[in-house]
């Protein structure tokens, strides 16, 4: 007997003739195109908001806050960063202005802060700044803000 010659598989040849591109889903690339006019509209708008509003774009820490009650103020002495502002809120009943101990800084909220009021400033220059109330003359609530 004579040995088998195995069997070879046919090659597979390419296709002959031009090759015809895959149908594209015209509900996909409608889609496609108003989630990209979506997401420029909205940055268009983001920017336009912020220069209308003259929004601030900032990197500077949030204020430090204190709390003027009845007692003083709280904490009595906060530590912040240069350029960092701190935040005054008037809680207690009676009216309260924010003064610095040295004239020479600009530590002043001006007009009394009633019930409710805030008062903000921004501290430039890096040191140790005590303040105190200066709405009367009899107010023994003092703080200290250390600049680092």
């Amino acid at each position: 007997m004579q040995p088998s010659t195995p069997i070879q598989p046919a090659p597979v040849l390419p296709p002959s003739g031009p090759v015809a591109a895959p149908k594209k889903n015209p509900a996909i690339i409608v889609t496609v195109i108003l989630v990209a006019l979506l997401a420029i509209g909205a940055g268009a708008y983001l920017v336009w908001n912020t220069i209308q509003n003259n929004i601030p774009v900032s990197d500077a820490p949030d204020p430090a806050i204190v709390t003027i009650t009845a007692d003083g103020f709280t904490p009595e002495t906060v530590k912040v960063s240069k350029g960092q502002a701190v935040t005054w809120t008037n809680t207690g009943a009676a009216p309260r202005r924010i003064a610095a101990d040295d004239a020479s800084l600009t530590l002043n909220s001006g007009d009394d802060l009633q019930q409710g009021e805030s008062f903000t400033f921004t501290f430039d220059q890096t040191g140790t700044f005590p303040y105190h109330d200066a709405a009367t003359s009899t107010s023994s609530s003092k703080g200290t803000v250390i600049v680092e």
